[in-house]
């Protein structure tokens, strides 16, 4: 299949099908980059120098001057010389230009190999045993013959440490997951969708929790996608490391859903939902009958966010530090200035600014600037409003990033740093939902378009009766950013200290 374009009215692809002759459009796509680049043999000669260790390999393609009079040797095709050296992964480098810096050594594994060489192999046996124990008490799957004409789907192992509120590591996490990508629609699988909680739905109930002075309880359910039910007949390859001795042919049928699959969080939430209907008391006990779970006590941390609750002054408190810290050190960008506004007045980027010369395409290569745009919007998302305007900007140069807009993130990094210890903060109060919108004219330089700012506050109404006289003059996202921040430093933003 060959993607063609975009349909205007609806979501998805258009897609070729060659073996067809007809154009179809489907939202369900996995693109083969790679292995389309592997599969490609080009028409040039290809010319391989050895390079040392540290050097990044480079192919020079120079065309192939060579012409045969002979039309039969014309008809055969040219088989590119392959250098014989063993080739090496290119360091991945994530720090900033100027310093770059290796990843920590204890990076998770990334392959089952990885793990038994791992200096924590024995962490990582002991979890993948825990994994595969879960699988046989939930009768996952039952190992069987493959049918005629049937692929099975093949497996991975995946591996994470967990890490507490202190950085240190507190759990080793081997999850087995299904390679879904292989699975074809209509055959392996029909719905896919299920509700996801969203990031502001929980600050949502954070904020009704703080005004109401309810109590707040984390569940968690173990290997929860192991709970739903398939009504789909699918066969997957047995697990490496754990193939069962004498059955080595046989392959997994499974029965329930796992991880990987693409209806395991539809099955999941079918088999959840069924679960919880109809019970309006007692859900911790009745849910630990039901589940093998685990009782976390009061809310404290959640989806890397610290959650400090004030009873006596009725406040709930949001911090990121330890994220803050994360990425800075991700970064290297712990020891740099704190700056004090994310982004700075006058300021204008466009999709112009690209890389003038090899010095700064060099330079920008080395640069982790998409990894660090996302890093920065999982903080907006969460806890630190206040950069919406500028994440949303540099956001835009991800395709093509100039040096001007690696500075321009790099400034967001030291707002951070100054702004590390304050906290979103929620107060009890009547929650009264309050709003305040603003756009510039034609700020961006490519497109001519405006950029318009939203705030939208879930608190006492009085808190913003001295800003919204402010807001009647058309300003700028940034100022109407900076202007909320000074003017409700005391409620909204709180300090770790305090």
């Amino acid at each position: 299949m060959y993607i063609v374009g975009y349909p205007k009215e609806t979501k998805g692809y258009y897609f070729y099908s060659p073996s067809d002759l007809k154009v179809f459009v489907s939202t369900n796509a996995k693109f083969l980059e790679k292995d389309y680049m592997n599969d490609f043999v080009p028409r040039s000669r290809i010319v391989l120098n050895e390079m040392s260790g540290d050097t990044i390999p480079r192919e020079v393609a120079q065309p192939n001057p060579i012409v045969s009079s002979d039309p039969a040797q014309d008809q055969q095709p040219t088989i590119p010389r392959r250098s014989g050296r063993v080739r090496t992964q290119p360091e991945r480098y994530i720090g900033l230009g100027e310093s770059v810096e290796n990843l920590p050594d204890d990076d998770d594994p990334y392959t089952y190999k990885e793990a038994m060489e791992d200096v924590d192999s024995r962490h990582w046996q002991k979890a993948m045993q825990s994994e595969i124990e879960s699988m046989f008490d939930n009768k996952v799957w039952s190992l069987v013959d493959l049918p005629k004409r049937i692929k099975p789907i093949g497996c991975k192992w995946v591996y994470k440490r967990k890490r507490g509120m202190d950085g240190k590591v507190e759990t080793f996490k081997a999850r087995l997951e299904a390679k879904g990508y292989t699975q074809k629609e209509g055959i392996d699988y029909e719905e896919t969708f299920s509700p996801v909680a969203m990031l502001k739905s929980i600050r949502i109930l954070l904020s009704i929790a703080a005004s109401l002075v309810l109590e707040i309880w984390q569940m968690d359910v173990k290997t929860a996608f192991l709970n739903g039910s398939l009504d789909e007949s699918i066969y997957m390859m047995q697990p490496e490391g754990f193939i069962e001795k004498g059955q080595v042919d046989k392959v997994c049928k499974l029965q329930k859903s796992i991880y990987g699959l693409k209806q395991a969080s539809r099955s999941w939430n079918i088999r959840f939902d069924q679960a919880v209907k109809g019970v309006l008391t007692s859900a911790k006990e009745w849910l630990a009958k039901q589940f093998d779970m685990k009782d976390l006590g009061e809310a404290s941390f959640i989806l890397g966010i610290q959650v400090i609750r004030d009873r006596k002054n009725r406040t709930i408190a949001l911090s990121q530090a330890s994220y803050i810290d994360k990425i800075l050190s991700r970064f290297s960008m712990q020891d740099s200035k704190k700056g004090m506004l994310p982004f700075r007045n006058g300021i204008k980027l466009s999709k112009e600014q690209v890389p003038k010369n090899e010095h700064e395409e060099q330079f920008m290569s080395r640069v982790p600037y998409a990894s660090a745009v996302g890093s920065l919007m999982y903080a907006m998302l969460c806890t630190i409003p206040d950069i919406c305007f500028a994440v949303g900007i540099v956001s835009r140069f991800q395709s093509k990033p100039g040096p001007d807009h690696w500075t321009a993130v790099k400034h967001i990094f030291k707002y951070l740093k100054r702004t590390r210890d304050n906290m979103l903060v929620y107060s009890g109060g009547d929650l009264v939902p309050v709003g305040y919108t603003d756009s510039d004219f034609q700020s961006d330089s490519d497109s001519r378009k405006s950029t318009s700012g939203a705030v939208l506050l879930l608190e006492e109404e009085q808190l913003y009766g001295g800003v919204s006289s402010n807001l009647v003059l058309l300003i700028p996202p940034w100022k109407l950013s900076m202007l909320l921040h000074a003017k409700l430093p005391k409620r909204l933003f709180g300090s770790a200290n305090s």
